[in-house]
């Protein structure tokens, strides 16, 4: 998973790790389900 959101571009890479991190922090998603392309729950 980290292989294939490190060939995404850096805006794209940032925005799936502040995604993941507010699902995280607010039980409302998996994060790294999240930061491989989906989305919070």
């Amino acid at each position: 998973m980290f292989t294939e959101l490190k060939a995404l571009p850096w805006s794209e890479q940032i925005a799936r790790v502040k995604d993941a991190h507010t699902a995280a922090l607010s039980c409302s998603g998996d994060p790294l389900d999240i930061l491989d392309g989906g989305t919070a729950r």
